[in-house]
């Protein structure tokens, strides 16, 4: 129990701490297309998104790291999109000039 509430404590500062330091962040292009680049490591499908052309990529990765399910889809972008609203992330690291990665687990639990 007490691990659950330091878990509970660790993300909402994480999102106090987010949402007072996204002002501060720079937009360094507003690129919208993106080279993606899909794979598997270990049983594990990723995706890895980087703005195109590379020259507008400020050498950002946002890393999205969501939540554990026991039944999860191959394609990790589709992933409880309802809860996590994957490609809005994506899409929104891609117009501040950073790239974007993604994966599953490899297998449920």
């Amino acid at each position: 129990m007490r691990k659950i509430i330091t878990i509970m404590i660790v993300i909402l500062l994480s999102l106090v701490i987010l949402q007072t330091t996204i002002p501060m962040i720079k937009i360094a292009s507003a690129a919208t297309t993106y080279t993606q680049t899909n794979g598997t490591l270990s049983g594990a499908n990723y995706i890895i998104r980087i703005p195109s052309p590379t020259a507008s990529w400020n050498r950002d990765l946002v890393v999205f790291c969501r939540g554990y399910f026991h039944d999860l889809p191959g394609d990790p972008m589709l992933s409880d999109n309802s809860v996590y609203n994957v490609e809005s992330w994506a899409a929104g690291a891609i117009s501040a000039g950073a790239a974007f990665a993604i994966s599953n687990y490899g297998s449920g639990g």
